[in-house]
């Protein structure tokens, strides 16, 4: 079993996140996604 992960930040969601999440299922037999929080990206 081939297992997938990506990380991002997805509080709006558009086709570019729709895209990467269909590539990334196509890859594998499982896609695991994390999200991370706003605080976690403010530089």
């Amino acid at each position: 079993m081939k297992r997938f992960f990506t990380v991002g930040v997805y509080d709006l969601l558009h086709i570019g996140h729709i895209k990467l999440f269909k590539n990334a299922c196509e890859l594998g037999d499982e896609l695991i996604v994390a999200i991370q929080s706003d605080e976690c990206i403010k530089i």
